[in-house]
């Protein structure tokens, strides 16, 4: 899977360091979010 992005920008709160990218290829970056989610579910 390849996603580009146009920006990016980061911050950190309460609960950890959050990386932001505005990227073109919103379905592909909803799916690897998804992906990724489940994955620490199973821990």
């Amino acid at each position: 899977m390849k996603l580009t992005f146009e920006e990016a920008r980061w911050t950190i709160d309460d609960s950890g360091f959050w990386l932001c990218l505005q990227v073109k290829e919103t379905a592909q970056a909803r799916q690897f979010t998804q992906t990724k989610k489940d994955n620490l579910r199973a821990f």
